[in-house]
């Protein structure tokens, strides 16, 4: 039995398809996946997937979790018809400008950090 399932594309690296059995949803399978991604197949590319828009009924949680996991919401879409929303993980050597800037400020970092503050080695990765 399959616990888990992703498909992504290495050229635009966009997950496509992405399914954890319910059983085994938060045993941080997903987040494992992700790593295994950023860490070693798209390495220092941004990621992103599309899920379901904020208040969508048929939303189980995933929105939640992708943001958990450090996406960040982007624009709005419809797909085969179906409101979606597009959500991008940028690599941890890429920073998100904040709006109004044109560069990252010299001591900003995330969750209070400066930038010399971070571990800038590429982590270990795992096999799955």
């Amino acid at each position: 039995m399959a616990i888990g399932v992703m498909g992504f594309s290495p050229d635009t690296g966009s997950i496509d398809f992405l399914a954890v059995h319910p059983q085994y949803r938060h045993l941080g399978i997903t987040k494992l996946f992700l790593d295994k991604l950023a860490d070693e197949l798209l390495y220092e590319k941004e990621i992103t997937l599309t899920t379901y828009r904020a208040g969508d009924k048929a939303d189980t949680g995933w929105r939640e979790e992708y943001r958990r996991l450090g996406f960040a919401e982007r624009e709005l879409l419809v797909e085969y018809g179906y409101p979606t929303q597009r959500f991008v993980l940028l690599p941890e050597n890429k920073e998100e400008i904040p709006q109004g800037y044109t560069s990252m400020p010299e001591n900003t970092g995330r969750k209070g950090e400066t930038r010399n503050d971070r571990n800038t080695e590429k982590p270990v990765s795992r096999e799955l």
